[in-house]
């Protein structure tokens, strides 16, 4: 299986509307102070190399937080900077995620009509350390044609612990075949290193009318007849 750029990613978390008004000084990711959540996602570019999604929240108001988005501690649109993009958040009063009007954003976190948010510009980058000095640069790969398409609608602000629920994504490294399976329609599935499955075919089945009229080819190999009737393929269970 060959690697595949994520193109769509899905979160469900939560935003401990308990949480004081976070009134530190300017967001710093390696200042805790400076936010109230921070969740990773893996992700991948078109040769498969990993990488990390990594956005923090901070209360900035009643219902109201903003979200910094990174790639590997980097900027998205840049591996040898570490500016976030920065996108405003609203909740209802029910903690629901308000997407009319729509949530504020810079460049690199597109605000979608349907509310999702699209990860734009991204650069993939790769660290280099000699010695004690550690510098990033691209690596040559690429984003998903069109960005990522972040899914975020069933963000929720309660009171109750911060975090992330569930995440998914549709990007893979390079997998090899690990093990295959054939179910009762002949179906062949394959699993893969890299955790991936799908459907690579299907077994299909030739039956003839009077199976007793086949003439003997030689082995386990049989040959059509006037007697046999003519051959009919199909899948497993088709009929």
């Amino acid at each position: 299986m060959p690697p595949k750029a994520t193109s769509t990613i899905t979160i469900s978390s939560n935003l401990d509307s308990s949480k004081e008004i976070n009134t530190a000084a300017a967001f710093d990711p390696a200042k805790v102070e400076t936010y109230d959540l921070t969740y990773s996602t893996k992700i991948y570019d078109s040769q498969g190399n990993e990488h990390s999604l990594d956005q923090y929240f901070r209360k900035t108001g009643l219902n109201t937080w903003d979200m910094y988005t990174l790639v590997d501690g980097r900027s998205i649109n840049d591996p040898t900077k570490t500016t976030p993009d920065v996108t405003n958040l609203t909740f209802d009063s029910a903690g629901n995620m308000v997407t009319t009007p729509a949530p504020t954003s810079t460049a690199n976190m597109v605000v979608n009509t349907d509310g999702t948010f699209t990860v734009a510009n991204w650069v993939p980058g790769q660290s280099k350390t000699v010695g004690s000095t550690t510098t990033w640069a691209a690596n040559g790969a690429a984003a998903a044609a069109g960005g990522m398409k972040l899914d975020m609608l069933a963000t929720t602000q309660t009171n109750a612990v911060g975090g992330a629920i569930a995440k998914t994504q549709d990007g893979n490294y390079t997998g090899q075949i690990s093990a295959m399976n054939v179910d009762a329609s002949g179906n062949l599935f394959a699993t893969y290193t890299n955790g991936q499955s799908r459907t690579i075919g299907q077994v299909a089945l030739t039956t003839f009318a009077n199976v007793q009229g086949l003439s003997p080819a030689g082995g386990t190999m049989w040959r059509e007849t006037y007697a046999s009737g003519i051959p009919v393929t199909g899948a497993p269970e088709s009929g």
